[in-house]
């Protein structure tokens, strides 16, 4: 977890004591990926408004909206960004299907489930 200060306008930290990525809920135990449901034992959410169904839909939505980022990220630039490469990888038009086609479908549920 991440302390949220605000030092230059503390006023506007309101209540929140920690903030956390949705991606957070996700950890590497010894090569295994543990996934924290947030409905389940081991969640850092006291409760949520969300059934069983709805929350395994939202985990799944965020976690495609972030392999989608990193993959436009990634044929965006052409490379991993470790070292300048020639970008062989470099394809803007699967950049673009990714922030104007599946993004934006993605977000549409995820706006969809969390709204009452």
């Amino acid at each position: 977890m991440v302390e949220f200060t605000n030092h230059k306008q503390p006023s506007l930290s309101k209540d929140y004591q920690t903030l956390n990525h949705y991606d957070g809920l996700l950890e590497w135990n010894s090569g295994e990926l543990i996934y924290y449901h947030i409905n389940s034992e081991g969640s850092p959410f006291e409760s949520t408004v969300l059934n069983d169904s709805e929350a395994w839909e939202l985990s799944e939505l965020m976690r495609t909206f972030y392999l989608l980022s990193k993959t436009a990220e990634f044929f965006h630039s052409g490379s991993s960004g470790f070292c300048k490469m020639n970008n062989d990888f470099k394809n803007l038009e699967l950049y673009e299907k990714i922030n104007k086609e599946y993004l934006p479908k993605v977000f549409k549920r995820i706006i969809e489930i969390l709204s009452p």
